[in-house]
């Protein structure tokens, strides 16, 4: 089966397999995004891939925050194919770019989060500070 066949078909578990973590419905409407996105990566970078090979990824993505799977996959189909390297990455690869995402995603938070907090917490410490002045003061009155 091509990428594109696979595209244009409704992503279903092949015969014989049970994907992990997929007896909810939810799960399996994620799992069917994620070999959706897959598929995507596959037209993107010229690939044939099997269904079988889709939901095994599918299931190695299971767990995986769906912003994550998709910067991964936005960069990989954005990246060009080196010399000898397969059309469609290796689970090792993928992996590694969704691990990235949530990392540059998670650090993208904390500096949010700074920024926003930078405010409040020099607030906070010109508070104290004026109360450790208040209460030398007070000290050195008695």
């Amino acid at each position: 089966m091509t990428a594109e066949s696979a595209a244009l078909a409704q992503p279903e578990l092949p015969a014989g397999r049970e994907l992990a973590g997929t007896s909810t419905q939810p799960a399996k409407r994620f799992a069917q995004w994620v070999v959706m996105q897959l598929t995507a990566l596959a037209e993107a970078r010229q690939a044939a891939v099997t269904p079988q090979t889709l939901w095994l990824y599918a299931q190695a993505l299971n767990g995986q925050l769906q912003p994550d799977i998709s910067a991964a996959v936005e960069g990989l189909s954005m990246t060009s194919r080196g010399a000898g390297e397969t059309a469609f990455p290796d689970l090792a690869t993928l992996i590694a770019a969704v691990t990235l995402a949530k990392q540059r995603r998670e650090e993208r938070a904390r500096l949010v989060h700074e920024y926003k907090a930078g405010p409040n917490i020099r607030h906070v410490l010109a508070q104290l500070r004026a109360e450790i002045r208040s209460m030398a003061d007070a000290d050195t009155v008695i």
